[in-house]
């Protein structure tokens, strides 16, 4: 089965990812109980309304009648609505804008929201949906009745992280305490009694997991309250395992000590040998080469964890904090114009498994992290119960790798540097070398033009290093006019592809001295730069000022970008009226994408009444003009019936159109309407063309469905080590993702092995 996911694009919608099905108890009740229902459901390719869990409180027993009324079966009279199949055809739902409104049936009207979405796709490959829904469907439902205890309560639903929320869980029900008393007996002889041995440690993690399980099992048979929800369930078994674990933690680390020392004493030379260790001399690619000095000081916190939860935790945490670096380094700029090229664009960071693998080498090194392998191997050897989501797992796993990648590879050729050290910096030299030689291309300059030229870009890569105050780049730039000083810029800029954010930082300088100088260009492009923090610390109100001016002028980037921060209230006070009087101007000078945000503005309602006719004419008119967010929303319109006729086919041919120009959701959204049949006629070798060009572009989701492809050999040969590939590259930012990588990569042990 393939699964997709998108998020609807209306104000009260939220990401799927909020709403854990796994643990949602109507959802769960079609699983078990209803599991009949469900599978005819799929198999009709009916749609299946889950109520969120916030809206069902306790509520874990449901009635044939309730499940009946939330799998919906289309009218054959009326498109977008719907019948409850409790086999009356009494009750009617109508599903338009996000909503589902009852037509027939009750008494009285009654309407929800619809705020999540799920496909998926039966044996037969046929398409149905989950529609995740903020109340049940019906009217006469009445959450239980809960005080603020309860209220209180209700955390111990979500899956527990931390220590204190194991302990205080434990100890949260006064009818535990027996059980705890005798738990505490069994851990006490285990301390006092249990000789734990090298080659033996599995024997003392089954005797600590049957001290638990009976434990669990004791607690179970008095707490009806627990036995009656798996989320309870799991986190009393989480709990169980840290409360026992941390209390002969020490006694059980000597003697992993012993087993792993050999490990220890080899990561130890290599991170004394290795300090300096950092992304160039792994040949990473210069967008990963940046400072983890945050993620260094997290994994030194290793050392003080006692559980499996907590040392694991500390794992995810780790590589969280590496992506959040790597991703600092190298912003994406939001949505409006870019700084310099109007169509320019610039994509958050896609961490591959083995990239992530090799700035994890780095921060295990440089923080002399020696007693790694001790701690995998108490997670490994001593942990039993399910993390609380599968990214616990994934972290474990990527560390094991960068131990193995660790202790197999000899860094002394990697250390060597790539060229002999020179008196500056290698991002100088570059940048200026590069700089030079599109100088020289452009305007065949003489050698004291360029000497100037060079030398005020030299002055300004030690104003971005701090090294001297910007008033001397300023007086020395004084030497060539502004243009000039914007062009340099511009060329410095555009090394950044080849060298990094050091070249953002150096144009900022220079671009900032053209702005002082009352270039509007350069104002422009440093405004953008303040507005999105790049190359210089972020000043929303500062960028603000400057594109009023130029709004003021009639500079119609300036006019969108402006608009944007109004809508968005970044650096001004929010205001909608304001920003559809700066993007209608900004339309009327020639910038389409504005019509494109007043499209966005009329459907939303944003301080107009909701138009979705008007709408609908503003994306037209921008689609014309060859915006590709025109094309998008108008795909999306057609798809659902939004303010015009629903047209799956036209649908597909916006998305089509919108992925020829290359964007990557376009691609991604043609990818899954070959797929499933939908507006075109099926075919799986297309599907597997659009979603590899989405994947090539980074776009996790289409990762994960070409893996399926490939492992599934549908519409592709059937080939598991690149369906491997794909998880891998999907699955820092995908939980789906994974899952499937460390399943498959299982399974090909397993082929190995045999």
């Amino acid at each position: 089965i393939i699964v997709t996911y998108y998020l609807k694009s209306q104000r009260k919608c939220q990401n799927m990812a909020s709403e854990d099905l796994e643990y949602n108890p109507f959802y769960l009740a079609l699983q078990n109980q209803f599991f009949n229902q469900l599978s005819a459901a799929q198999e009709k390719c009916f749609t299946i309304c889950i109520p969120c869990s916030s809206s069902l409180g306790q509520t874990t027993n449901f009635s044939k009648a309730f499940v009946e009324l939330h799998i919906l079966k289309p009218s054959p009279y009326v498109q977008g609505q719907y019948y409850a199949t409790d086999g009356s055809d009494g009750i009617l739902f109508n599903i338009k804008l996000n909503t589902i409104q009852i037509i027939s049936g009750f008494q009285e009207r009654f309407a929800t929201q619809i705020i999540g979405e799920e496909l998926g796709y039966n044996k037969k490959f046929e398409q149905y949906r989950f529609l995740v829904i903020e109340q049940p469907l019906d009217p006469n439902f009445k959450m239980p009745s809960s005080n603020d205890d309860q209220d209180s309560a209700l955390d111990k639903f979500k899956p527990f992280e931390t220590i204190n929320e194991c302990y205080d869980f434990l100890f949260e029900f006064p009818e535990h305490k027996e059980a705890m008393l005798e738990f505490d007996k069994g851990i006490y002889t285990f301390l006092t009694s249990y000789v734990v041995v090298i080659g033996y440690l599995d024997h003392a993690a089954k005797k600590l997991r049957s001290l638990a399980e009976n434990c669990e099992k004791h607690i179970l048979e008095i707490n009806n309250q627990i036995i009656t929800d798996r989320r309870l369930t799991d986190n009393l078994r989480i709990s169980l395992e840290s409360y026992v674990l941390n209390q002969v933690h020490d006694q059980l680390l000597k003697v992993i000590s012993k087993a792993c020392k050999n490990e220890c004493i080899q990561i130890s030379k290599k991170c004394k040998d290795n300090l300096n260790i950092d992304g160039k001399s792994l040949r990473l690619d210069s967008k990963f080469c940046c400072p983890l000095n945050s993620a260094i000081k997290v994994i030194k916190q290793l050392d003080t964890y006692n559980t499996p939860l907590q040392k694991a935790g500390c794992l995810k945490k780790t590589i969280d904090t590496v992506i959040a670096d790597v991703n600092a380094h190298h912003r994406a700029i939001d949505d409006g114009l870019l700084v310099f090229r109007e169509g320019q664009h610039k994509e958050g960071v896609t961490i591959t498994s083995d990239e992530l693998i090799s700035l994890l080498v780095i921060v295990v090194i440089r923080s002399s992290c020696e007693n790694l392998p001790n701690h995998l191997k108490f997670i490994e050897t001593f942990h039993w119960t399910e993390f609380p989501n599968s990214e616990y797992n994934y972290s474990v796993v990527t560390f094991k790798a960068s131990l193995k990648f660790i202790l197999s590879e000899t860094f002394d050729q990697m250390m060597k540097p790539l060229i002999e050290p020179v008196s500056l910096a290698l991002e100088q030299v570059d940048i200026e070398r590069i700089v030079k030689k599109k100088l020289k291309k452009k305007h065949n300059q003489d050698d004291d033009v360029l000497k100037q030229q060079l030398k005020i870009l030299e002055i300004a890569f030690s104003v971005a290093d701090g090294e001297i105050g910007a008033t001397y780049l300023d007086q020395e730039a004084g030497a060539v006019s502004p243009e000039d000083l914007v062009e340099l810029a511009i060329l410095t800029y555009e090394t950044e592809n080849e060298v990094g954010e050091e070249a953002i930082r150096v144009a900022a300088q220079l671009l900032r001295s053209a702005a002082m100088r009352g270039n509007d260009q350069a104002k422009y492009s440093y405004a953008q730069l303040l507005r999105t923090g790049q190359g210089i610390a972020a000043d929303l109100p500062e960028a603000a000022n400057l594109l009023t001016e130029l709004s003021s002028k009639g500079h119609p980037y300036a006019q969108f970008a402006l608009a944007g921060m109004y809508l968005k209230g970044s650096g001004v006070e929010q205001d909608y009226e304001a920003a559809r009087s700066l993007y209608n101007t900004s339309r009327s000078n020639g910038i389409a994408a504005a019509a494109t945000m007043l499209g966005h503005i009329y459907r939303q309602g944003l301080s107009v009444e909701q138009d979705l006719p008007k709408a609908i004419n503003y994306y037209e008119e921008a689609a014309k003009r060859h915006d590709v967010d025109a094309h998008i929303s108008l795909a999306y319109c057609y798809s659902h019936g939004l303010g015009i006729d629903q047209s799956h086919e036209l649908a597909f041919n916006h998305y089509k159109i919108a992925a020829s120009q290359g964007n990557v959701m376009a691609q991604y959204n043609v990818g899954t309407h070959y797929f499933s049949g939908n507006g075109v006629t099926a075919d799986f070798k297309k599907a597997a063309e659009y979603f590899t060009m989405a994947a090539n572009q980074g776009f996790p989701y289409a990762q994960v469905n070409l893996g399926n492809m490939y492992y599934n050999g549908i519409g592709v040969d059937k080939d598991i080590f690149k369906a491997k590939e794909l998880y891998s590259k999907a699955a820092s930012r995908n939980e789906n993702a994974r899952q499937l990588y460390e399943q498959v990569c299982n399974e090909i042990d397993n082929q190995e092995n045999q």
